[in-house]
């Protein structure tokens, strides 16, 4: 056989096995990522959510407690 059939074949070997060795990683990842799910679905919980409001007030102006502070400065002061 001449060399470059030698290394095409050798080339070839190489990447039918690493066909095949993806093929079972990705039955086994598979399977692990099916076990995730069933665990997700039994763990999930339904949420009810309040929201009041979604504009953006200036923090005086957004009727909190005195004890807020106003903005983020490191020394807090009182609006």
């Amino acid at each position: 056989m001449k060399p470059i059939g030698i290394v095409l074949l050798v080339i070839a070997i190489i990447l039918v096995a690493a066909m095949i060795v993806l093929y079972f990683l990705g039955k086994k990842a598979q399977k692990k990522k099916e076990e995730q799910d069933e665990q997700m679905k039994a763990a999930a919980q339904t949420v009810t959510m309040l929201i009041i409001d979604k504009k953006r007030m200036k923090m005086k102006d957004a009727g909190l407690p005195s004890q807020v502070p106003c903005g983020r400065t490191t020394a807090p002061r009182i609006c």
